[in-house]
């Protein structure tokens, strides 16, 4: 499929997203050029790193072409990555790709993006339960804390 306009793009993002197909790098060929000019580089981050980078650039794409072939083969062990390990910004990761989707995509599935944050913040709970080593009480105030954040609220509606 191809997007010939931005507009067009954008409508569909979250439907691409709720479909494993806009998050990560490895599928994906981008324009040097548009990264360049844009100056969009990767965050410094243990997570969302790659979302938040696609996100920074599709907000300047204006086309996008979706090849259904398999190019190359990727392949991952679930348990061992580091989307299942515990780290300390791992929830503000998640906030901020929340809160830039919707800025990329003008607020136009917010209830759908809602989804994708409360999707991602259930294993940012779990892997403060799973993997920190800190004790009962600090991963339930953490947990609390995420939990009773605004942007987490608000999804909830």
């Amino acid at each position: 499929y191809q997007y010939t306009n931005h507009e067009q793009f954008v409508d569909d993002m979250y439907h691409l997203m709720n479909q494993q197909l806009m998050y990560v790098v490895w599928n994906k060929c981008y324009k040097r050029e548009l990264l360049m000019e844009k100056q969009i580089l990767f965050k410094n981050y243990s997570s969302c790193e790659d979302r938040i980078f696609n996100l920074n650039y599709y907000e300047h794409c204006q086309q996008v072409i979706l090849n259904p072939r398999i190019e190359y083969i990727y392949h991952f062990e679930g348990g061992k990555g580091i989307t299942n390990q515990y780290k300390p910004n791992k929830f503000e990761t998640f906030k901020e790709f929340y809160e830039l989707a919707n800025v990329v995509t003008s607020d136009k599935d917010k209830p759908g993006m809602a989804s994708l944050l409360l999707k991602g913040i259930t294993s940012v709970i779990f892997s403060i339960y799973e993997n920190s080593e800190r004790t009962a009480k600090e991963k339930r105030e953490e947990a609390m804390h995420i939990l009773n954040d605004p942007a987490i609220q608000e999804a909830k509606k």
